[in-house]
């Protein structure tokens, strides 16, 4: 069951929860075991999930969207210094590895992944596990990896790099070389296969955010302003500083909608803040912190929400967790989410006086809401209250001293969805 629950029907008593009216009609009417249904956007939210299959951690490595939805991550490294190439796609809830038919790239991290307008995505340079640079251009298309061979020279090879596309072209920026940080600017012509070098960046870059809008290619708070390319006009332009704005960092977590760019975590010092900007007027929000803060991890669009899996963690170990947010006003039309199901249980003992226990289970780490509620909706008591918890089994003592006899309603609620059940004081 999907909606957004924004109806109130005449001469029903009706619950209210973040501006949304519930009826208790529906409560006790619904399947009162689990009540699941996909709400848009209750508020911004942080969840670290703990689906099937996941990559091994890692760091360094490139997540994107596929048209049909689907999340792809390639390659990587871990702490202990292994070097990955294995491909992995994220849908329904779940990771799963892919074996490409054709033979893989080889292992890598600091490389570059961005998606094409025909399906395609396209993987570019990185370090490989013999230390060595990289400038190889790679394809997957149809479970195959396809090396394009340019007609003329590449660019130097590099990881740590930036990359995005417009049109038939793809471009890249910045990244550490063999002669140290660059600042140089390539695009590639996907149907003649030549490189070209345009206008140099205003600095060098090294693990610099990059979201394209139009004919804009904004590199975001990297440095104390932010700059974009104009790609019409091969020139590149500082934007004047707003307020609020997020401190410049190296190796942040970028992915964007059509209306706005997500820019997370990263290094100065390890970070955990989000931020979101917006393209039409060149300023920044301030958005819920992340529950942990890394550099090098990978971001992507999934459904109405952002993924992110990976990176370093302060203490220099390799993060393995993978996280969904849940932004407030995303512009992200589509309404495919990872549902975190829960189980909520009877109360025992019902009927009671005046104590009683609430059982329930979270399949996934969430911020969790259980209410109680009279007959009229008033809400009476808030024993959890947006507190975040990890997956598993909870018993919740109720102490009911202070209220009356009478039948009460008892909700489970996640920002995905609500459940709730009848319990009954008898004094």
């Amino acid at each position: 069951m999907t909606g957004s629950l924004k109806w109130k029907r005449p001469d029903v008593c009706a619950v209210q929860t973040k501006g949304r009216f519930i009826s208790i009609d529906f409560l006790l009417s619904a399947p009162l075991l689990l009540l699941i249904f996909v709400l848009p956007v209750l508020s911004q939210e942080w969840n670290q999930i703990v689906p099937q299959n996941s990559p091994d951690a890692r760091y360094g490595h490139g997540m994107v969207q596929q048209p049909d939805g689907t999340v792809m991550l390639v390659g990587g490294k871990n702490s202990a210094g292994d070097y990955f190439n294995d491909t992995y796609t994220f849908k329904n809830g779940s990771w799963n590895q892919i074996e490409p038919e054709s033979d893989k790239p080889e292992p890598r991290y600091g490389h570059s992944i961005v998606q094409l307008s025909d399906g395609r995505f396209v993987l570019f340079g990185g370090e490989n596990d013999e230390g060595d640079l990289l400038n190889d251009l790679v394809t997957f298309t149809d479970n195959n990896y396809i090396p394009e061979i340019p007609a003329n020279n590449p660019p130097p090879a590099r990881r740590n790099h930036a990359s995005f596309t417009h049109e038939d072209y793809l471009y890249i920026v910045g990244g550490v070389g063999a002669t140290g940080v660059m600042n140089d600017l390539w695009r590639y012509n996907l149907h003649t296969q030549t490189w070209e070098r345009l206008q140099d960046c205003l600095g060098p870059l090294e693990g610099a955010a990059v979201a394209k809008h139009g004919d804009k290619a904004y590199v975001l708070s990297y440095w104390e302003v932010d700059f974009y390319y104009n790609i019409a006009e091969d020139q590149w332009t500082t934007i004047p500083r707003t307020v609020p704005h997020p401190c410049a960092r190296k190796f942040a977590a970028v992915t964007q909608t059509d209306q706005c760019a997500y820019v997370m975590s990263g290094s100065g010092s390890i970070l955990n803040d989000t931020w979101k900007f917006d393209f039409t007027t060149e300023s920044w929000m301030q958005e819920m912190d992340m529950p942990l803060a890394v550099t090098k991890s990978a971001a992507a669009i999934y459904g109405n929400q952002v993924i992110v899996f990976g990176g370093l963690k302060e203490d220099s170990s390799t993060s393995g967790e993978t996280f969904l947010y849940s932004p407030p006003g995303t512009g992200i039309d589509n309404e495919e989410v990872f549902p975190i199901t829960f189980d909520l249980y009877q109360n025992y003992p019902n009927p009671f006086n005046p104590v009683t226990t609430i059982f329930y289970t979270l399949s996934a780490n969430t911020s969790v809401s259980v209410n109680i509620y009279d007959m009229n909706g008033k809400l009476v008591k808030s024993p959890v209250d947006h507190e975040y918890q990890q997956s598993g089994h909870y018993s919740l003592n109720i102490n009911a001293s202070e209220l009356c006899s009478g039948l009460y309603i008892y909700c489970l609620q996640t920002p995905y969805a609500m459940s709730a059940k009848k319990m009954l004081i008898e004094k």
